[in-house]
């Protein structure tokens, strides 16, 4: 009997697709690097809507400077409180793929 276990693919992303996303991910970085140190409004293709400044932009996350109170449902609490934050603002790093506006504020 063979020691490996036969590997069984359970999802396969078509290469047209793998394709396009890899397109806009790189399409979404560079607008978003373009806007450093800028006030956005973020929505998501899920819906979701954030607001805050570009801090960081990589190949794969922009990272935004968002408020407390808009944060607190996506970071995680080493503290009793969910509304406790030391340093009033939170990076919130969100998926370049999963952009769907980038609109800037002021």
């Amino acid at each position: 009997m063979n020691s490996q276990a036969a590997e069984q693919v359970i999802y396969r992303a078509d290469p047209n697709i793998a394709a396009t996303v890899k397109k806009l991910r790189e399409e979404a970085g560079n607008a978003c690097r373009k806007c450093l140190n800028r006030y956005v409004r973020v929505q998501t293709v899920s819906g979701q809507t954030y607001e805050g400044m570009i801090v960081n932009a990589d190949e794969h996350h922009v990272y935004l400077n968002v408020a407390a109170n808009q944060a607190h449902t996506r970071q995680f609490f080493p503290y009793a409180s969910p509304y406790y934050n030391p340093y009033y603002s939170t990076i919130l790093p969100l998926v370049l793929y999963d952009l769907l506006v980038i609109s800037l504020l002021y």
